[in-house]
């Protein structure tokens, strides 16, 4: 619960509220909750599933306005690590996420994303290594077409020191 005002009762007291929005307040709850779950663990192989689910709602406690919004987000993300060899590791996995809204002024409008995912990472030396992956998201709003990107990514990590790394990506 937090004061909320958007004018000063005068330029000399520029924190202090007219008399009329003194009283004026918001309040907000947010919840985010998660977990991670290693479903299998074998010698080269590791799969992860972590599931989650946010909330936030804000409710406008003011003279002229009691605007209010929640909105909820249930997600999984799922991750498979394979250890093709000594040095090398391959990732395969997926996200997907459903968010729904109720609010007074937006409406109910909801939202599906969902990405698969690769990347492969070598260590060539003791002091280097190196991935590539790509992602492909697909984004779809209840009020608006559905998007599709696709995401290349490429770096690499050089050890300096013992303690000290300094890597680069794109």
């Amino acid at each position: 619960r937090d004061e909320n005002f958007f004018v000063w009762d005068d330029p000399d007291a520029p924190y202090r509220p007219p008399t009329q929005f003194a009283q004026d307040n918001r309040v907000a709850y947010t919840v985010l909750s998660g977990a991670t779950i290693t479903s299998l663990a074998r010698g080269r192989t590791l799969l992860r599933l972590s599931p989650y689910f946010n909330f936030n709602s804000n409710q406008n406690d003011f003279a002229d306005n009691q605007d209010w919004q929640r909105a909820y987000k249930p997600g999984l993300i799922a991750t498979l690590n394979w250890f093709a060899a000594e040095r090398q590791s391959v990732t395969f996995g997926t996200e997907v996420a459903h968010t729904w809204t109720e609010s007074n002024f937006l409406g109910s409008p909801r939202v599906l994303d969902a990405a698969l995912f690769a990347q492969d990472e070598i260590q060539f030396t003791d002091r280097l290594k190196v991935n590539a992956g790509l992602r492909l998201d697909h984004h779809k709003a209840s009020t608006t077409d559905a998007e599709l990107a696709l995401s290349p990514k490429l770096g690499a990590s050089f050890r300096v020191a013992p303690r000290v790394s300094v890597r680069a990506s794109v």
